[in-house]
């Protein structure tokens, strides 16, 4: 959503397949925080912030920019939701939610939000959206107005191989049994050393641990 309202078209598919193609999503576990930043990178967004800080997020958005907003339960999911706020007046805020049904904000612990629909848009203001919203981070993007081909540089992130390289860890660190870096984490302790097994995308690599064998994931900054 954010891709299209700044940069140009581009559809929900083709960007889910550009998530999964480069480690940022699985069909199991959603779409990992780390996306955005990668999408602000790969569509060269002029600016890319983000924050936990309402008061931040807000400032933003006043000025045009556009918000993506990690929401944890409360006025728009029972679990963990993403939407996408797309303006703002002195009082409220205009938000495009992907899981947008009928009556959603009718049940006894929403409409008190006082939320109002119409077509695709749910409006809220923003004393109610601070209060009921639960947002646990804001992912904030430029509003480049057009400014992008979204069709050229749609494919898979290039990324430089290391593979079959052997590195050595800076510093006390997680490796993760998933390549979204969640799942089961082994502890390892600095100078450990990890030979890379594949690239997954440009911030995890798939690794073997030379002492002891095991094959797991992990975020590449933890190199020396």
């Amino acid at each position: 959503m954010v891709v299209t309202a700044s940069k140009g078209t581009i559809l929900p598919t083709t960007m889910a397949k550009l998530y999964v193609d480069n480690g940022y999503r699985t069909k199991s576990n959603g779409t990992a925080w780390s996306a955005f930043s990668f999408t602000a990178d790969y569509f060269g967004f002029k600016e890319f912030h983000t924050t936990a800080n309402y008061n931040t997020a807000m400032k933003y958005l006043d000025k045009g920019y556009y918000v993506i907003s990690a929401c944890g339960s409360g006025l728009f999911t029972t679990s963990g939701h993403y939407i996408f706020l797309t303006k703002s007046d002195k009082n409220n805020i205009k938000v495009y939610d992907p899981y947008l049904y009928s009556n959603k904000f009718n049940t006894a612990s929403r409409k008190k939000a006082n939320a109002k629909v119409s077509k695709n848009t749910v409006t809220v203001s923003k004393s109610n959206f601070k209060k009921y919203a639960n947002v646990k981070q804001y992912f904030i993007f430029s509003n480049d107005k057009g400014q992008g081909n979204t069709k050229k540089i749609v494919k898979k992130a290039k990324i430089k191989s290391t593979v079959g390289k052997k590195k050595i860890l800076k510093s006390n660190c997680l490796l993760y049994s998933k390549k979204n870096l969640k799942g089961k984490k082994y502890t390892y302790k600095k100078n450990t050393k990890v030979k890379i097994l594949k690239n997954i995308n440009k911030n995890v690599d798939y690794v073997q641990v030379i002492a002891t064998k095991r094959k797991a994931y992990i975020n590449n900054k933890n190199y020396k």
